[in-house]
Protein backbone atom coordinates (compact mmCIF):
# COMPACT_ATOMS: atom_id res chain seq x y z
CA UNK A 1 0.00 0.00 0.00
CA UNK A 2 1.76 3.20 -0.49
CA UNK A 3 1.61 6.08 1.41
CA UNK A 4 -0.68 9.19 -0.01
CA UNK A 5 1.91 12.98 0.97
CA UNK A 6 -0.56 15.00 3.20
CA UNK A 7 -2.55 17.58 1.21
CA UNK A 8 -2.80 15.27 -1.41
CA UNK A 9 -6.42 14.32 -2.19
CA UNK A 10 -7.19 10.46 -3.45
CA UNK A 11 -10.26 9.24 -5.77
CA UNK A 12 -11.83 7.47 -2.51
CA UNK A 13 -12.37 10.99 -0.70
CA UNK A 14 -13.15 12.63 -3.95
CA UNK A 15 -17.01 12.55 -3.26
CA UNK A 16 -16.57 14.04 0.53
CA UNK A 17 -19.08 16.26 1.65
CA UNK A 18 -17.65 19.44 3.55
CA UNK A 19 -19.80 21.18 6.40
CA UNK A 20 -19.61 24.84 6.44
CA UNK A 21 -20.94 27.87 6.92
CA UNK A 22 -22.87 29.00 3.41
CA UNK A 23 -23.49 32.54 2.10
CA UNK A 24 -27.09 33.84 2.67
CA UNK A 25 -27.76 32.81 -1.41
CA UNK A 26 -27.51 29.41 0.12
CA UNK A 27 -29.50 27.56 2.50
CA UNK A 28 -27.28 27.33 5.93
CA UNK A 29 -27.67 23.75 6.54
CA UNK A 30 -26.77 22.63 3.00
CA UNK A 31 -23.04 20.76 2.76
CA UNK A 32 -20.42 21.80 0.71
CA UNK A 33 -20.50 18.76 -2.52
CA UNK A 34 -17.25 18.94 -3.83
CA UNK A 35 -18.41 17.28 -6.86
CA UNK A 36 -21.28 20.04 -7.58
CA UNK A 37 -18.69 22.44 -7.21
CA UNK A 38 -15.84 21.02 -9.80
CA UNK A 39 -19.13 20.46 -11.99
CA UNK A 40 -20.18 24.02 -12.22
CA UNK A 41 -16.38 25.26 -12.07
CA UNK A 42 -15.77 23.06 -15.28
CA UNK A 43 -18.89 24.64 -17.07
CA UNK A 44 -18.36 27.80 -16.39
CA UNK A 45 -14.48 27.77 -17.29
CA UNK A 46 -14.72 25.59 -20.46
CA UNK A 47 -18.37 26.22 -21.96
CA UNK A 48 -18.86 24.45 -25.11
CA UNK A 49 -15.28 22.85 -25.19
CA UNK A 50 -15.46 19.35 -27.05
CA UNK A 51 -12.98 17.90 -24.67
CA UNK A 52 -12.27 20.89 -21.82
CA UNK A 53 -9.45 18.49 -20.11
CA UNK A 54 -7.23 19.06 -23.45
CA UNK A 55 -8.37 22.48 -23.40
CA UNK A 56 -5.63 25.74 -23.29
CA UNK A 57 -5.94 29.34 -23.80
CA UNK A 58 -3.96 32.53 -23.62
CA UNK A 59 -5.22 33.70 -20.11
CA UNK A 60 -4.78 37.54 -21.88
CA UNK A 61 -1.45 38.34 -19.43
CA UNK A 62 1.94 37.27 -20.29
CA UNK A 63 3.15 37.05 -16.52
CA UNK A 64 0.55 34.36 -16.22
CA UNK A 65 0.31 32.48 -19.22
CA UNK A 66 -1.70 30.02 -21.09
CA UNK A 67 -5.53 28.98 -18.87
CA UNK A 68 -5.48 25.17 -18.78
CA UNK A 69 -7.60 22.29 -18.92
CA UNK A 70 -10.99 21.97 -17.87
CA UNK A 71 -10.90 24.39 -14.76
CA UNK A 72 -8.81 26.73 -16.83
CA UNK A 73 -5.69 26.90 -14.36
CA UNK A 74 -3.16 28.71 -15.50
CA UNK A 75 0.88 27.90 -15.78
CA UNK A 76 1.19 30.46 -13.33
CA UNK A 77 -1.26 28.80 -10.67
CA UNK A 78 0.06 25.49 -11.69
CA UNK A 79 4.16 26.29 -10.94
CA UNK A 80 3.47 27.82 -7.48
CA UNK A 81 0.16 25.60 -5.89
CA UNK A 82 0.77 22.08 -7.91
CA UNK A 83 3.13 21.16 -4.92
CA UNK A 84 1.12 21.95 -2.65
CA UNK A 85 -2.16 20.53 -3.57
CA UNK A 86 -0.64 17.60 -5.41
CA UNK A 87 2.44 16.77 -3.56
CA UNK A 88 4.83 17.32 -6.18
CA UNK A 89 5.45 19.95 -9.25
CA UNK A 90 3.59 18.97 -12.28
CA UNK A 91 4.17 21.03 -15.77
CA UNK A 92 1.00 22.35 -17.84
CA UNK A 93 1.78 19.95 -20.46
CA UNK A 94 1.44 17.19 -17.39
CA UNK A 95 -1.99 18.61 -16.58
CA UNK A 96 -3.12 19.23 -19.93
CA UNK A 97 -2.72 15.37 -21.00
CA UNK A 98 -4.23 14.00 -17.56
CA UNK A 99 -8.02 14.59 -16.76
CA UNK A 100 -7.29 13.11 -13.26
CA UNK A 101 -5.17 14.97 -12.41
CA UNK A 102 -7.32 18.35 -12.96
CA UNK A 103 -9.41 16.90 -10.81
CA UNK A 104 -7.66 16.14 -7.87
CA UNK A 105 -5.73 19.46 -8.65
CA UNK A 106 -9.09 20.78 -8.06
CA UNK A 107 -10.60 18.52 -5.61
CA UNK A 108 -7.31 19.15 -3.46
CA UNK A 109 -7.89 23.28 -4.10
CA UNK A 110 -11.55 23.41 -3.08
CA UNK A 111 -11.06 21.37 0.24
CA UNK A 112 -8.33 23.86 1.15
CA UNK A 113 -10.40 26.82 0.70
CA UNK A 114 -13.24 25.36 2.36
CA UNK A 115 -11.08 23.60 5.19
CA UNK A 116 -8.81 25.88 5.87
CA UNK A 117 -10.08 29.53 4.84
CA UNK A 118 -13.75 28.39 5.92
CA UNK A 119 -14.98 29.65 2.55
CA UNK A 120 -18.63 29.77 1.55
CA UNK A 121 -19.89 28.37 -1.55
CA UNK A 122 -19.81 31.61 -3.17
CA UNK A 123 -16.80 32.45 -1.94
CA UNK A 124 -15.06 29.18 -3.55
CA UNK A 125 -16.40 30.21 -6.91
CA UNK A 126 -15.14 33.52 -6.61
CA UNK A 127 -11.79 32.41 -4.83
CA UNK A 128 -10.95 30.33 -7.94
CA UNK A 129 -11.58 32.94 -10.48
CA UNK A 130 -9.19 35.68 -8.97
CA UNK A 131 -7.49 34.10 -6.03
CA UNK A 132 -8.24 34.36 -2.41
CA UNK A 133 -8.91 38.58 -2.69
CA UNK A 134 -11.52 37.51 -6.07
CA UNK A 135 -13.75 36.23 -3.72
CA UNK A 136 -14.54 39.65 -2.42
CA UNK A 137 -13.68 41.26 -5.83
CA UNK A 138 -16.50 42.99 -7.52
CA UNK A 139 -15.50 42.40 -11.41
CA UNK A 140 -16.26 38.64 -10.40
CA UNK A 141 -19.72 39.33 -9.20
CA UNK A 142 -21.68 37.73 -12.12
CA UNK A 143 -18.85 34.82 -12.36
CA UNK A 144 -20.10 34.17 -8.97
CA UNK A 145 -23.71 34.84 -9.07
CA UNK A 146 -23.82 32.98 -12.12
CA UNK A 147 -21.65 29.65 -10.38
CA UNK A 148 -23.40 30.36 -7.30
CA UNK A 149 -27.09 29.93 -8.99
CA UNK A 150 -25.72 26.61 -11.24
CA UNK A 151 -24.71 25.17 -8.08
CA UNK A 152 -27.87 25.36 -6.68
CA UNK A 153 -30.01 24.14 -9.56
CA UNK A 154 -27.55 20.83 -10.14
Amino acid sequence: MSMVPPGVVTQKNVTQKITSPIASSTPASQPININKILEVIRHQESRGQKNPYGFSQFSGKKEIGNANGAYQVTDAELKTYSKKYLGRDITPQEFLSNPKLQDQYMTSKVQRFSNMFNFTIPEIFGAHRGGIGGRSNPSYKTYIDEATKLYNTV
